[in-house]
């Protein structure tokens, strides 16, 4: 054991492994339902729920956002206690303010597993 990494013992390491494995396959499974099953409930919601076909596309044009908002700020959640289990928090070295170029130099973040989820559901 080194003195800047910290192992944990192998029934902690083996139950964080499976964790994190839940919580991707948890990720797959949201990152899909955004895309699918929320606007498909939300249309079958209203249809069944309003008396006009204006009304019954109404309800689903306010429910649907606001849900899949909703789900993604889970989703958020579940990639930022997955980030932490599987040590994917690794901080990306910033330069000062004052040593960056003006017109150069743009930081953009790391890709996560779930941009990754995200891109290939839609």
């Amino acid at each position: 054991m080194s003195g800047s990494t910290k192992e944990l013992p192998r029934g902690v390491a083996v139950a964080n492994r499976l964790a994190a494995w839940a919580l991707v396959a948890l990720m797959a499974v949201g990152s899909i339902a955004l895309w699918t099953v929320v606007p498909l409930m939300w249309i079958w919601f209203a249809a069944e729920v309003g008396g006009s076909y204006f009304i019954s596309y109404l309800v689903a044009l306010a429910g649907a956002p606001l849900t899949m908002i909703a789900l993604g700020i889970g989703l958020y959640r579940v990639q930022n206690r997955y980030a932490s289990l599987s040590g994917a928090t690794d901080p990306v070295p910033q330069r000062q303010p004052w040593l960056r170029s003006i017109n150069g130099e743009r930081t953009r973040r790391p890709t996560t597993l779930l941009d990754l989820f995200l891109i290939v559901s839609r």
